[in-house]
This record gives structure tokens, C-alpha cells and sequence, in this order.
């Protein structure tokens, strides 16, 4: 005789409860080797800085530092 139960899970799943929108500070730091004809702010930093400023509830900060340029010191960044 088989004892296990069986569960039915509904179709829909049930809506999770949202949190209360809260302001979030997101600081995007992009440390790059760069070359004379490369752009200033790599295409990869900038689709995530403007995906990410799209979003209401984020204050972002941008910080592009390029590791090979004299004087940088890329550990005082951190």
C-alpha cells in the first residue's frame, strides 16, 4: 500500500510580498587597462551604469580608473 501524500501545487505561483522601496547607494567601479583609442568609459561599464540608473530605488556612482595611467593607484580607490 503506497502511504505517500501527494501536494498540489497551485498553477499560478502566489505574488511575494515587495518590499517597502528603499534607496540604495551602488558605486560601479570599473578598473581598466586602457589604450590611446579606446573610448574613456569601456561599453561594458557603461551598459551597466545605465541599466543600473534606470532603476527608481538606485543612487549610482560611476568611478572609472584606468590602472595604467601614471600616477593612478588603483588601491587607494579601494
Amino acid at each position: 500500500m503506497d502511504t505517500r501524500r501527494r501536494i498540489s501545487l497551485p498553477l499560478h505561483p502566489l505574488p511575494s510580498p515587495q518590499p517597502a522601496a528603499e534607496h540604495r547607494r551602488v558605486v560601479l567601479v570599473d578598473f581598466h587597462w586602457t589604450r590611446d583609442k579606446d573610448p574613456r568609459v569601456p561599453l561594458g561599464h557603461a551598459s551597466l551604469l545605465a541599466a543600473l540608473s534606470a532603476q527608481p530605488t538606485l543612487d549610482v556612482r560611476s568611478l572609472v580608473v584606468p590602472v595604467n595611467r601614471p600616477g593612478s593607484d588603483a588601491p587607494s580607490v579601494v
